[in-house]
């Protein structure tokens, strides 16, 4: 891709490349710093979501009893959690990456590119062999319109225009050099859309995060367990809804005379496979 960058500085023309970049199975990227270096880090989504969690075999748990008393995983422990936004999958129906069709058309050669989007095939069918045990839609399959699963259900017709040809050898910023290359704007959109659905923020030792001078917060994972309520969760050990491997997102760190506690935003697209949270690695 040939750009001529608009009166922007370094950084804000990092974010400006940053959001017409995707992989080439359409997997958006993320740039992004943290407290621990002093480096920029600009990595895709599918190899974070690969990731084996950092606590593999320690999990963060949460549940009523040990909020509140000490135990020797205290390192380990959730002391506070809070889930600001709730899920609401109509406003991923509603801006077009459930199911909708995307239109391309090029206004230097009037060429005009049709892509049918749905987030089961073109998203869940990408995303599921990245961890294996965790691969259940947040979207479900059983979700139906008028009879119509839910993702092959054209809820929306969006249009958008471009300008081709404005170099000899190289792909402007809007350009592409192939038909798919459109279709991977939409499916990166929608993989962006799906993370921000529904973030949670939890508060955990800070101690975890800040020494060693590794990335060990922002983009990447960690195993978060929420043990399942007698309510709506009969004979599951855990709610697989709240657990998961979670991407962490953002973190702000919060210290005091006699503690440091972190609260990070995480974040996960899929779901656990069942109740049973299994030690080893995600293949």
């Amino acid at each position: 891709m040939q750009v001529i960058v608009p009166n922007l500085d370094p950084l804000e023309a990092m974010e400006w490349i940053r959001n017409r970049s995707t992989t080439t199975e359409g997997y958006p990227f993320y740039l992004f710093s943290n407290f621990a270096t002093n480096r920029l880090f600009f990595i895709d989504l599918g190899n974070m979501l690969s990731q084996t969690p950092l606590n593999e075999k320690f999990p963060y748990m949460y549940s009523q009893s040990n909020a509140t008393v000490d135990n020797p995983n205290r390192m380990m422990k959730i002391y506070d959690y809070n889930v600001d936004q709730l899920e609401n999958t109509y406003s991923l129906i509603k801006d077009g990456y459930v199911g909708a069709e995307h239109s391309f058309f090029d206004i230097t050669t009037g060429r005009y590119i049709k892509k049918n989007f749905s987030v089961h095939r073109d998203v869940y069918d990408k995303t599921e062999q990245l961890n294996t045990r965790q691969s259940r839609p947040i979207v479900s399959y059983d979700h139906v319109i008028d009879e119509t699963l839910v993702s092959e259900y054209r809820s929306r017709k969006l249009y958008n225009a471009y300008a081709s040809k404005n170099f000899v050898d190289q792909k402007a910023y809007t350009e592409e050099a192939d038909e798919g290359g459109h279709g991977r704007k939409v499916v990166s959109l929608a993989m962006k859309s799906l993370l921000e659905k529904n973030p949670m923020e939890i508060t955990v030792d800070g101690r975890d995060f800040i020494v060693g001078g590794e990335s060990k917060s922002i983009g990447n994972i960690i195993k978060v367990i929420f043990k399942a309520t007698d309510h709506g969760h009969a004979g599951q050990k855990i709610d697989r809804k709240m657990s998961g491997d979670y991407l962490v997102v953002a973190a702000r760190h919060v210290f005091a005379k006699e503690k440091c506690r972190t609260k990070l935003l995480i974040s996960k697209i899929s779901n656990y496979n069942s109740d049973i949270y299994t030690q080893g690695s995600n293949a």
